[in-house]
C-alpha cells in the first residue's frame, strides 16, 4: 500500500514491553514517517516499516473508542475519598515502582499497600530512551474481526449471541435476560474450540466464565486478554481440577489458575481475587474494598452492560458502585440470570495490623491484605433480603426435576420427583408422580408454581432432553442450573435421609424439640420412614438442599421451611363410596392448558392485567395474596368447604361489612410479615446467621439499625393485626359463618397473644429505638442489662463515698472535686490553699492555675471498676437486639399462627371486595350433589365474564347457559368468527372455578354439580423448539383431556382440528366429541366451524347446537354484480340452532386486506357455498323423486332430507336474501328447485 495513502486508516501497533496493542489512527505521513494519535491522546511519529501492526478493518475506521472516564457511576462519595480500587491506585503510581493499594474507607487511618503491575505509561519512557525494543514474533491475528463478527448458537436463548470464537455480544437491552451460565460457558467453549481448530496460528479470545455483552467501550480491553490471561483460552482452559471441556466429570463452574501466573503476574489483591474467582468462576464476583462493592475483569464487563456503570482508568476492565448501592445492584444482576457472589471484608485495618504483629513475633511472613470471605451468592431463585424482595410479593420458587423408571405395571412412562421453594417465605413443596410422555403433569406443576429458577440432573438418563427443552419453553427467563449426581448435587435417596438429620431431631416428637434442632415435620415422617417407596421425592429434596448449602442457605432455610405435598401430586384414583361428596378430590384439577387459557394467573403477554388473579386480587398484606393465588390454582373439591367460604364472603359483605372496611385498613400497614419472620428466625439459628449481616463481616452501613427497623416492623407489623382482629368483635355473635368467626375470634384459630406481645411492646422504646438505631431496654425487661446498671450505679457510689473520704482528709467542702482530662478521668482537682494537706500517697498528675490534680492507689482502682464496669454494660447494651429479637422469636409459632389467619382473612376479604366493586348482578352459586336426572349440572342466567367486574360490565354481554341435568351436557357452539365463542367458553369455564373458590359469580343465578377438574382447549401455539408443531401441541391437550376426564369434569375446546386438513380436522372433532358425550359423558362445550358436526350431532340427545348470533348484511364490492362482501354486526348473544357459516371475509375486511385480495376472496368463498348447495339440494331432490322404496326397502327418513333443507334454506338466505321457511321434504323440494334453477342461472 502506498504511504500516504494510510493517512486515515485505523490501527492497533503492538508494544512489546507493554505486550499489549494500542489502538490509534494515522492522520500524517511527511514522507518518511507517519504520525499515529493513540485513542488514549497520545501522539507520535513511527516508521511503520520497524513496527508490529495491524490495520483495522475499514468497517471501524473512523470510530474512536472513547477512553474510560474514571468515575463510579452512582455513588455519592466526595472527590477525594478513594474507590478502593488497586487498579485505580496503580494508575497514579510512579512508572517503575507503583503499589496496589486496597483501601478502606478512610485512607488515613486505613491503608494496605501492595505491589501492582506498573502503569500503562511505561511505554512513554521506553520511547523516550530511545531503546531499541525487540520484537514479539507474533503473528497477529484479525482479532478485532472476531470482535465484531456476529454467529448465533442454537439454542442458547437470551443469552446474547455467541461468536465462533466463544465471545458473546451485546443483546437488546430491552430484554435483559440471561441463560444460564452453565450452558453459556459451555457452548462458547465448544464453539471456540471448534474454531480454534479451523484458524490455527491465530491468538483465541479468552473463555470469560461468565455471560459478557461485550460494548463497544470493552473492545479495548479484549485485544489483550490472551496475552494476561493465557490459562483461559479455549486451548488451555482447564477446571479446578485440571480437567479439560469433554473429559468426564468437568466442572465449567471453576477453573485453573495456575500458581506460577499467580506468583509472578498477580498482587496480593489480584491473587486473592483469583482465588475467589477461581471456584466461581460461573459467578459474577462483588469484592468488597472499602466501602465500595469492585468488579474487575470480565466481571467489569457485566457492570457496565447490566448495570450501567463506567469503566475506571486504567489498562484492565474495572468499575463498582458503593455499599449503599448493593441491594439494588445486586438484585439487578440476580434478576437478568447472573448468579453472585458477595466477597466481605471480615477484617479491618486494624486487625490486619494487629495480626501483622503476630505474624512477624514467628518469623512469618505478613500479609498485605484484609482477610475476604464469600459469605452470599445469590441467584433468581435465592433472594430473600428485605429489599430485594419488596416489590416481589409473588413467590420465587426454585425447582428441582428429576425423573427414575416407574414401577412395573403402573400408569405413564416415568415417575417424576419435584421440589419447589420459595426462599423468602420458607415454603417448600414437594412429592412425585407418575407422568405420560408429554409431561402433562409436570406441566401442570410448572403453570401453578412458575419456578424462577430449575435445577435439573446432567444425566440425560435422569431427565429426559424433551423435559429440559420443556422448562425453558414453559416458562419465562428461567435460571437453569445443571447440578451434577451425586453427594453435591442430586444425591442418592439413601443419603438424603441422612443430610435431613442434620437439620432436624428425628427422635420422638413427644419429649418436646431439642434446642439445636427442630424435630421432623409430619410432611416428612412418612417419606423417611419408607425411602424406598419416595425415592423422585427425596432425590429432588436433596438436590434443593444441596443448592441452598452451596448458597450458604440451607440453614436458615430447611430447619424452618413450611414442608407441603404437591397438590394432586398422588395419582388422581378418587372412587365413589357412600355418597358423591366423599368422591370428590379436595381440589379441583387445573392442568396447565386450562391456567394458561383461562388466562387465571397472567395474560398471553406474562403480565397480570385481565387475567383472573388481577380481577380478585384486593388483597392488602403480600401474604394474603400469596395465598388467593394458591386458591385460585387449588379450587376446593368438596362442597362443604365450598360452603364455609361462600357463608364467610357473604358475611364480610352484610353483617361485618363495616369490620372487614376497618380490618383492612389496619393489614394495610403490616407489611410482608411472613416473609420478615422467616429472616428474623433465622438470625437466631447457630450458622444461619450468615451473609452480609454476619458479626465478623465489616460493613460501613449501620447493619443494626436495619435489623432495628426489622424488628419493630415486626412488632408494629403484628400490632396491626391485633387491631384488624379487634374489628370484628363487636359483630362476631352475629356472625353466620363459623369459619370467619373462628378465624377473628382469638383463642380459636387466631392465637391469644396480647400478653406476649405486649410483653415485648413494653421492652423498650420501640419509636426511639427506630428513630436512633439502638434499643434501650427498660427496666426488668432484660435481667442482664439490669445487673450490667447496677453494677455501674454501685461504682458510681464508691467513688462519690470515697470523694467524701477525701475531703473529710481536706476538711473542705466542695472545693475539692473529681474531674476528667484527655484519657484520664477522676482526678482529685485540689485548690493551692489545701496542698499541705494533701497526703503522702497521692500522685500529681496534672495541674492547672491555682489548682493540682492527683490520683491515688485507692482512686486508681475505683476507676477501673468503674470502667469495667461501663464496658459491661456496653457489651450487654449492645446485646439487647439480639436478646429481644431471641425473645421474639421464642413466640415464633404464635405469630406464625397469626400471619397464617390473617393471610386467610385478607384473601376472604378480597373475594369479597371484588364483588362490591362491580356494576353487573353477583349471586352466591347452588351446588346440588344430584340433579333431578342424576347427571351433573350447570346452569346459569345472565352469565357475564369476570372481568366485567373490573370494567363496569359493559365490555361483557350475559347470557343464559345450562349444560346437563335435563338439558344435553355438551353445547356445540358455532358461529362468525370474533364473534365471542372463546370469551362464552371462558366465562362458563371462570365461573365454575370461582364458585369453586368460593366466591361470588358475575350472574343474575347459578346452579351446579360440583367439578374434580377443569380442562380447556383454546388458541393456536406451538413448542418450535421441543419439535412440536400447532396440531400437535393441540392433539396433546386433547389427549390429556380424554385420558384423565371424568364425567364430573368439565370440558372447553375451541377450534379442535383446525390445524390440519379439513376432512382430516373435522373427522378428528367429530371423534372427540362423539368420545366427550358417549364415553366420558361429562360436561362439554365445543365451539367450531365446522359446520357439518351441527348437522352429525342434531339428533344426538347429548349435544345441544347453539351459535352465536349475529346480524348479516350484504354489500357490492368494486367489482360489481358477483363481489358481495358480508359486513356482520356482532351480538354476542348464544341462539339456539347451528351458524350458516363462519364469515370469514368479515375478519379479512376488518384486518385490512386489499381490496382486491378481499373481493377475489369473496367470490371464490360465493361459489364453493354454491356447489356445496347444489349437492345438498340435488340430494334432497333425489330423495323426494324416490320417496317410495322398493318393496322390501326401508323408506328414506325425511328427518334427515329435513336437516339438509333447514342447512340450504340457512345458506339460500345468506346468498339471496331470500327466506325459505323450513318444511317437511315432500313440500320443500318445489321451492328448492325454483331458487337452485337461480343460482344457477346468475352463475
Amino acid at each position: 500500500m502506498d504511504d500516504r495513502a494510510m493517512t486515515g486508516r485505523r490501527l492497533n501497533v503492538y508494544w512489546p514491553k507493554d505486550r499489549c496493542w494500542y489502538s490509534g489512527t494515522i492522520d500524517d505521513y511527511n514522507g518518511k514517517k507517519h504520525h499515529v494519535t493513540y485513542d488514549d491522546g497520545d501522539k507520535e511519529w513511527l516508521n511503520l516499516a520497524n513496527e508490529e501492526y495491524l490495520f483495522l478493518p475499514r468497517g471501524n475506521e473512523g470510530v474512536a473508542q472513547p477512553k474510560a472516564v474514571p468515575t463510579v457511576s452512582m455513588s455519592d462519595a466526595p472527590e477525594d475519598d478513594e474507590s478502593g480500587s488497586e487498579y485505580q491506585q496503580s494508575e497514579e503510581s510512579s512508572d517503575d515502582n507503583a503499589m496496589d493499594v486496597d483501601s478502606e474507607s478512610d485512607l488515613s487511618d486505613e491503608e494496605e499497600v501492595e505491589e501492582v503491575l506498573a502503569g500503562k505509561k511505561r511505554k512513554r519512557a521506553a520511547r523516550a530512551r530511545g531503546q531499541v525494543q525487540k520484537k514479539k514474533q507474533v503473528t497477529p491475528s484479525s482479532r478485532i474481526a472476531t470482535h465484531t463478527a456476529k454467529a448465533a448458537t442454537p439454542g442458547c436463548t437470551g443469552a446474547g449471541t455467541i461468536t465462533p470464537m466463544g465471545m458473546t455480544t451485546p443483546m437488546d437491552r430491552t430484554t435483559p435476560v440471561r441463560a444460564d451460565a452453565g450452558s453459556v460457558l459451555q457452548k462458547a467453549l465448544d464453539s471456540a474450540m471448534h474454531t480454534t481448530g479451523q484458524r490455527t496460528g491465530m491468538v483465541s479470545p479468552i473463555i470469560c466464565g461468565v455471560d459478557v455483552n461485550r460494548s463497544q467501550d470493552s473492545h479495548k480491553f479484549s485485544d489483550q486478554d490472551s496475552l494476561r490471561f493465557p490459562f483461559l483460552t479455549p486451548e488451555k482452559i482447564r477446571d479446578s481440577e485440571h480437567r479439560r471441556p469433554g473429559d468426564p466429570g468437568y466442572n465449567p463452574a471453576t477453573v485453573h489458575v495456575p500458581k506460577d501466573w499467580l506468583k509472578e503476574k498477580a498482587t496480593a489483591g489480584r491473587q486473592q481475587w483469583w482465588e475467589i474467582k477461581a471456584k466461581n468462576f460461573d459467578a459474577v464476583l462483588l469484592f468488597k474494598m472499602g466501602k465500595f462493592y469492585e468488579m474487575f475483569e470480565m466481571d467489569a464487563h457485566v457492570g457496565a452492560d447490566v448495570l450501567g456503570l463506567q469503566y475506571m482508568k486504567g489498562d484492565t476492565p474495572h468499575c463498582g458502585f458503593p455499599e449503599a448501592a448493593y441491594h439494588q445492584m445486586a438484585e439487578s444482576l440476580a434478576r437478568v440470570g447472573y448468579k453472585v457472589v458477595v466477597v466481605e471484608q471480615t477484617e479491618t485495618p486494624d486487625q490486619l495490623k494487629l495480626r501483622n504483629e503476630k505474624l512477624r513475633a514467628m518469623g512469618k511472613q505478613q500479609a498485605k491484605v484484609v482477610r475476604r470471605e464469600k459469605v452470599a451468592v445469590l441467584t433468581k431463585g435465592t433472594l430473600r433480603d428485605a429489599e430485594m424482595v419488596q416489590a416481589h410479593p409473588d413467590p420465587a420458587y426454585l425447582m428441582s426435576v428429576i425423573e427414575m423408571e416407574k414401577s412395573p405395571g403402573s400408569e405413564g412412562c416415568c415417575r417424576v420427583g419435584v421440589c419447589a421453594v420459595d426462599v423468602a417465605s420458607v415454603h417448600l413443596f414437594l412429592g412425585e408422580f407418575n407422568d405420560d410422555e408429554l409431561s402433562s403433569k409436570l406441566r401442570t406443576h410448572l403453570a401453578a408454581l412458575q419456578p424462577v429458577e430449575v435445577l435439573v440432573p446432567n444425566d440425560n438418563d435422569r431427565l429426559r432432553p424433551s423435559v429440559k427443552q420443556l422448562l425453558k419453553t414453559c416458562l419465562r427467563n428461567p435460571r437453569i442450573n445443571i447440578f451434577p449426581m451425586g453427594l453435591e448435587g442430586f444425591s442418592p435417596h439413601s443419603q438424603v435421609t441422612d443430610t435431613l438429620s442434620q437439620y432436624f431431631d428425628f427422635s420422638d416428637t413427644s419429649q418436646g424439640p431439642t434446642e439445636e434442632k427442630p424435630h421432623l415435620p409430619d410432611q416428612l415422617k412418612e417419606i423417611v420412614a419408607n425411602p424406598e417407596s419416595h425415592k423422585a421425592t427425596l432425590e429432588a429434596l436433596g438436590a434443593v438442599v444441596n443448592f441452598l448449602k452451596a448458597g450458604l442457605l440451607d440453614k436458615a432455610v430447611i430447619p424452618l421451611a413450611r414442608f407441603e405435598l404437591l397438590p394432586n401430586a398422588s395419582d388422581r384414583s378418587v372412587q365413589p363410596t357412600e355418597s358423591a361428596e366423599v368422591a370428590m378430590p379436595k381440589h379441583v384439577l387445573l392442568d396447565s392448558s386450562a391456567l394458561e387459557n383461562l388466562e387465571v394467573l397472567e395474560n398471553s403477554n406474562g403480565g397480570t392485567k385481565g387475567s383472573l388473579l388481577a380481577t380478585l386480587d384486593h388483597c392488602v398484606t403480600p401474604f394474603g395474596r400469596r395465598l388467593l393465588r394458591q386458591w385460585l390454582c387449588r379450587p376446593l373439591g368438596q362442597v362443604a368447604q365450598i360452603c364455609e367460604r361462600q357463608q364467610a364472603v357473604q358475611d364480610l359483605l352484610k353483617v361485618a361489612g363495616g369490620a372487614a372496611i376497618q380490618a383492612r385498613k389496619a393489614f394495610s400497614g403490616v407489611g410482608d410479615l411472613e416473609r420478615a419472620l422467616a429472616r428474623l428466625h433465622a438470625s437466631t439459628l447457630e450458622g444461619a446467621h450468615c451473609g452480609r449481616e454476619a458479626e465478623h463481616v465489616v460493613l460501613y452501613e449501620d447493619a443494626a439499625r436495619r435489623k432495628v427497623r426489622a424488628l419493630v416492623a415486626a412488632l408494629k407489623g403484628l400490632q396491626r393485626v391485633q387491631a384488624g382482629i379487634a374489628a370484628f368483635q363487636p359483630v362476631v355473635n352475629s356472625l353466620k359463618s363459623s369459619l370467619l368467626r373462628s378465624l377473628v375470634t382469638p383463642g380459636d384459630k387466631f392465637p391469644e397473644m396480647d400478653e406476649p406481645l405486649k410483653e415485648l411492646l413494653n421492652a423498650a422504646n420501640w419509636d426511639e429505638a427506630e428513630q436512633n438505631g439502638r434499643v434501650i431496654a427498660v427496666q426488668g425487661a432484660v435481667p442482664e442489662y439490669d445487673a450490667a446498671k447496677a453494677t455501674v450505679s454501685n461504682a458510681h457510689k464508691e467513688l462519690q463515698d470515697y470523694l467524701q473520704e477525701v475531703r473529710s482528709i481536706f476538711r473542705c467542702g466542695k472545693d475539692v472535686r473529681y474531674v476528667s482530662i484527655t484519657k484520664q478521668s477522676h482526678l482529685i482537682e485540689v485548690p493551692q490553699a489545701y496542698i499541705k494537706r494533701v497526703p503522702h500517697d497521692f500522685e500529681l498528675a496534672a495541674q492547672r492555675k491555682g489548682f493540682n490534680r492527683y490520683m491515688s492507689p485507692e482512686l486508681r482502682d475505683l476507676v477501673a471498676k468503674l470502667e469495667e464496669a461501663e464496658e459491661q454494660c456496653e457489651t450487654e447494651l449492645s446485646n439487647i437486639l439480639q436478646a429481644l429479637v431471641k425473645r421474639f422469636i421464642s413466640q415464633c409459632s404464635l405469630w406464625s399462627t397469626a400471619v397464617e389467619v390473617t393471610s386467610q382473612l385478607d384473601a376472604l376479604m378480597s373475594l369479597a371486595s371484588a364483588s362490591a366493586n362491580m356494576d353487573g348482578a353477583m349471586c352466591c352459586p347452588t351446588f346440588v350433589t344430584d340433579s333431578p336426572s342424576g347427571a351433573p349440572t350447570f346452569k346459569a342466567k345472565a352469565l357475564r365474564h369476570p372481568c366485567s367486574i373490573r370494567t363496569g360490565g359493559g365490555g361483557f354481554v350475559p347470557n343464559d347457559v345450562e349444560l346437563g341435568g335435563p338439558s344435553a351436557p355438551a353445547l356445540l357452539l358455532t358461529g362468525p368468527n370474533m364473534g365471542g365463542k372463546s370469551t362464552l367458553l371462558r366465562q362458563v369455564c371462570l365461573a365454575v372455578l370461582m364458585a369453586q373458590v368460593g366466591t361470588l359469580v358475575p350472574a343474575e343465578s347459578l346452579e351446579l354439580s360440583p367439578v374434580d377438574s377443569i380442562f380447556v382447549r383454546m388458541g393456536a401455539r406451538d413448542h418450535i423448539l421441543s419439535g412440536q408443531s400447532t396440531f400437535f401441541v393441540e392433539l396433546s391437550e386433547t389427549a390429556t383431556m380424554l385420558n384423565q376426564a371424568t364425567s364430573r369434569s368439565l370440558v372447553a375446546l375451541d377450534e379442535l382440528g383446525r390445524g390440519t386438513a379439513t376432512s382430516d380436522g373435522a373427522a378428528i372433532a367429530s371423534a372427540v366429541l362423539q368420545h366427550l358425550t358417549s364415553t366420558i359423558c361429562c360436561r362439554a362445550l365445543f365451539a367450531t366451524h365446522y359446520h357439518a358436526l351441527s348437522q352429525e350431532h342434531q339428533h344426538n340427545p347429548a349435544v345441544a347446537i347453539k351459535h352465536m348470533a349475529c346480524h348479516v348484511s350484504c354489500t357490492e364490492g368494486e367489482g360489481g354484480a358477483g363481489s358481495r362482501v358480508d359486513e356482520v354486526t356482532f351480538l354476542y348473544r348464544v341462539a339456539r340452532g347451528p351458524c350458516p357459516k363462519s364469515y370469514g371475509t368479515n375478519v379479512a375486511r376488518l384486518a385490512g386486506l386489499p381490496e382486491g385480495v378481499l373481493m377475489k376472496a369473496s367470490r371464490i368463498s360465493a361459489q364453493m357455498e354454491n356447489d356445496r348447495v347444489g349437492r345438498l339440494a340435488n340430494d334432497a331432490m333425489d330423495v323426494d323423486e324416490s320417496s317410495e322404496a322398493p318393496q322390501g326397502q326401508p323408506p328414506h327418513h325425511t328427518s334427515d332430507v329435513s336437516a339438509n333443507l333447514q342447512i340450504i334454506a340457512a345458506q339460500l338466505h345468506s346468498f339471496c336474501g331470500k327466506k325459505v321457511e323450513n318444511a317437511p321434504a315432500a313440500e320443500g323440494c318445489s321451492g328448492l328447485r325454483s331458487l337452485l334453477a337461480q343460482i344457477r342461472e346468475a352463475n
